[in-house]
């Protein structure tokens, strides 16, 4: 196992599991931090509601935006996994792997995949990880329970 091609290959396979984990991180760190940032800012506005004047109601849209923009950044980080998981799935055919040993193998066979909602053909690349409708599913979420009360005290 002293050949170069091999330990090179070695060296970029753990580079592309890093990244991948590295990508992960910071999804979850964006989840958090929406959140807490939407709450925050929820926090502001009703303490301060009466001293926002009519002018300044856009303000009632800035959690929405924030929460929009990091689920718009958690959508690239997803893409990304995908890419890298691509191409890591590629090297890890060039490193011998046996099919059932990479690392794919969990996204497609271990975790749960909702059956009902048939996510497999809304994209393509869906079906190779079942977590991410979660993911659009919770950003979504999280967008409505910004932009509700923002449109209710917008009109109020």
């Amino acid at each position: 196992m002293n050949d170069p091609s091999f330990e090179s290959k070695r060296m970029m396979y753990e580079a592309l599991r890093k990244e991948i984990d590295d990508f992960l991180k910071e999804i979850g760190t964006l989840v958090t931090t929406s959140i807490l940032a939407s709450g925050a800012a929820w926090g502001w506005i009703f303490v301060n509601q009466d001293k926002i004047p009519p002018a300044g109601k856009s303000l009632l849209f800035v959690p929405a935006v924030v929460v929009f923009l990091a689920g718009m950044r958690a959508h690239a980080l997803r893409e990304g996994t995908v890419r890298v998981a691509g191409h890591l799935a590629r090297l890890e055919r060039a490193l011998g792997f046996d099919e059932q040993l990479g690392w794919h193998i969990r996204w497609e066979n271990e975790l749960p995949t909702s059956k009902f909602l048939g996510w497999r053909t809304v994209l393509p690349s869906l079906g190779t990880n079942p977590l991410a409708p979660g993911l659009y599913i919770f950003w979504f979420i999280i967008l409505l329970l910004n932009l509700i009360p923002a449109i209710l005290l917008y009109k109020s």
